[in-house]
């Protein structure tokens, strides 16, 4: 019986379950990532080896647990989101969501009418969300992420010296990684990854 097995608790975290029906597919769009990847730097890769699968279900598990941490975290420390900061992500969901469909749509295919079905592919391929309800839950955690940030940092004092320092680092090991492997800019830049250095070309 698929439904007893989807229902089998595979992660327990500080009181909070996962079934395999909530984690298997998430494992399935790890696979896909990690696949395409593979494809950017002109690889091919076996997603069903078991390190594979092994190796996308423990992303996915430690993604969920770092969700975990940072929702129990700001919890604890009274800086969950408010209901004005809900009603404004869910607000401007719907426009994100588009803006991310217009901007692959553009990238991947020339501005081409393509529909939104197979955007949404390529969307999940990067880790970005495919419907509204899903950008509204990733921008719920990107918020409640920078609540908790700035909450525990209140009294860190960060220099001119300290962000010159991290800007320098970052773009040292950019140049390197982007010179050597070209492919790996495109991905830095299709997944929204800050970028220090852009190779010739």
């Amino acid at each position: 019986d698929m439904t007893v097995v989807n229902n089998r608790v595979v992660l327990s975290f500080n009181g909070v379950t996962y079934t395999r029906g909530q984690v298997e597919p998430l494992v399935e769009q790890q696979l896909d990532i990690m696949e395409a990847n593979y494809l950017n730097y002109g690889m091919t890769m076996d997603r069903t080896d078991p390190d594979m699968i092994d190796a996308a279900r423990e992303s996915v598990i430690s993604g969920l647990i770092y969700d975990q941490i940072i929702i129990q975290k700001a919890d604890e420390l009274g800086c969950s989101l408010t209901e004005e900061e809900l009603a404004e992500i869910e607000a401007t969901a719907e426009t994100t969501f588009q803006e991310n469909l217009a901007f692959f749509r553009d990238v991947l295919y020339g501005g081409q009418e393509v529909s939104d079905e197979v955007i949404c592919a390529d969307m999940a391929i990067y880790g970005y969300p495919t419907s509204v309800e899903a950008t509204a839950e990733a921008l719920r955690a990107e918020k409640l992420e920078e609540k908790l940030m700035a909450t525990t940092t209140a009294d860190i004092t960060i220099t001119e010296d300290d962000v010159q320092a991290v800007y320098d680092s970052e773009l040292a090991y950019q140049q390197q990684d982007f010179d050597s492997y070209p492919a790996m800019f495109e991905t830095a830049l299709n997944s929204g990854s800050p970028i220090y250095y852009t190779p010739e070309g």
